[in-house]
């Protein structure tokens, strides 16, 4: 018999293996975004200065934020056994909502050669999605058996997973092609273009790692995503075709 059973990748619904993976994974999960809240808090805000002026680190603030909560949520009712009551519907919601903050702080990656319009229209296209995500799994909420109420989340997650790749490597592209510049006070062109390329395979590992392990690896992977998140958007807000938007009267 296994010393340490909870980190079986599939195990027992209902069992004392389950739950007690679970509030492991999850306290993991909560470390990694209190981490991230504390930076850009702590560093990005007080100490820099930088937080208020801009957009994409509000956002991803939000996000992380709101994943805090999510996280909390999920330890106590995996604590307590019940996981599909109600801190698990609120834990749910705030999962959801979690990830739409920081999808509407990629279109300013993604769109680099214009995105004022395409920010108001993809902010109003993904809080519909969000908000869709979440009525559908409220009125779904109470499921038969073999199914999981936490279905949506996870489908919103990987859809929400392949938006961030594409739009990493799209911007991994444009800075190669010159398209995109950061200013070499801040950061070298060198520097910029490896951490361009670390971030989309942090995200690949993070989707990898969700797949293959125990709840113990799979949600700190998770949080491997939103701190990759704030790693890039620490200096695509800084990216020139940002700061020439953010001087326009």
């Amino acid at each position: 018999m296994a010393l340490v059973d909870f980190l079986d990748r599939e195990p027992l619904v209902g069992s004392v293996e389950e739950a007690t993976g679970k509030v492991i994974g999850h306290s993991l999960f909560l470390l990694i975004n209190v981490l991230n809240v504390s930076f850009l808090l702590i560093v990005q805000w007080l100490i820099l200065g930088r937080l208020h002026r801009s957009n994409v680190l509000k956002l991803t603030l939000l996000g992380c934020f709101c994943q805090v909560i999510s996280c909390i949520f999920s330890i106590i009712k995996w604590n307590i056994g019940d996981p599909i009551g109600p801190l698990g519907v609120a834990g749910t919601f705030a999962g959801i909502a979690a990830h739409i903050p920081i999808d509407i702080a990629f279109i300013y990656a993604f769109f680099y050669k214009g995105y004022s319009t395409a920010l108001v229209r993809g902010s109003v296209f993904f809080i519909i999605v969000g908000i869709s995500l979440v009525t559908v799994t409220y009125v779904n909420w109470d499921v038969g058996v073999g199914e999981t109420p936490f279905k949506y989340l996870k489908m919103y997650h990987l859809v929400s997973v392949t938006w961030r790749l594409v739009t990493e490597f799209r911007l991994l592209s444009a800075f190669k092609n010159g398209d995109v510049s950061i200013s070499e006070s801040i950061i070298s062109a060198d520097s910029m273009s490896k951490l361009l390329l670390v971030v989309p395979v942090l995200d690949i590992a993070s989707v990898l790692c969700n797949a293959l392990g125990s709840a113990v690896f799979k949600l700190p992977a998770i949080g491997i995503g939103f701190m990759s998140a704030v790693l890039l958007f620490v200096y695509v807000g800084k990216m020139d075709h940002i700061e020439k938007y953010r001087a326009l009267p």
